[in-house]
């Protein structure tokens, strides 16, 4: 999915890409993603390959906790909400990677962080179709018991005119109100507002053959020897 960036390799604490195009490489960036706590860390590597290295220690890939968790009752919802309030945060200023495998939640799924690509405005114009994909994503992969209607209606929405992740926290809440109205009159049955799994969700590790795992040590070492700085 990603338009921007090509993954050269990642292991349980980072992450090393590199830009497509390094042309469209904008320094400026990194001072934004530094002052947000919702972005992963990032550090240039190679200003002339456009190669960075972001940190990942204690998170997943997205992808990885939607196809293992199960939601119940008003979970999903809740998870969204938390998702889609923290991209908006983080996109305000900043190319945000919307795709299933650059977005990264805890193992208890109650943290969430984003690749910030430094990459020149111009190029933000995919933003809307990543999201409109990412969405769609979301909706097909996520499980639950008793919300069926929420993939139904991110489906529907992405068809909406007036389709934004604000108008779509907003539309969940409203069917959040709908299917599970508020109940005041008591502070026992007051709603849950944060989502936290009981067990943490683990990073699927995929077998890959010998060959592809040398080649990949053998990336990460060349990675290596970019960031040591030269002597002046």
């Amino acid at each position: 999915m990603s338009e921007w960036i090509e993954q050269d390799h990642m292991d349980d604490n980072h992450l090393y890409v590199h830009l497509k195009n390094p042309e469209l490489l904008d320094l400026s960036i990194f001072d934004r993603l530094s002052n947000d706590d919702f972005c992963l860390p990032c550090m240039l590597t190679n200003e002339k390959t456009a190669s960075m290295v972001y940190a990942i220690e204690g998170y997943i890939p997205l992808h990885d906790f939607l196809s293992q968790y199960v939601f119940e009752k008003e979970e999903g919802y809740i998870f969204l909400h938390q998702l889609f309030e923290q991209a908006i945060a983080s996109n305000r200023n900043k190319p945000v990677l919307f795709d299933p495998d650059y977005v990264f939640v805890s193992s208890f799924g109650d943290r969430f962080a984003f690749v910030v690509v430094p990459i020149q405005i111009s190029n933000w114009m995919f933003q809307k179709d990543m999201s409109e994909k990412w969405v769609e994503y979301i909706a097909k992969t996520m499980q639950t018991t008793t919300a069926f209607e929420i993939p139904g209606f991110l489906l529907k929405f992405l068809k909406s005119a007036e389709f934004s992740l604000p108008n779509l926290v907003l539309g969940l809440d409203n069917i959040r109100n709908l299917y599970y109205p508020k109940k005041l009159f008591f502070f026992k049955n007051k709603r849950m507002q944060t989502f936290k799994v009981k067990e943490p969700i683990q990073a699927f590790h995929k077998e890959k053959p010998v060959e592809s795992v040398l080649e990949e040590k053998t990336q990460l070492l060349q990675v290596k020897i970019l960031i040591i700085p030269k002597n002046p």
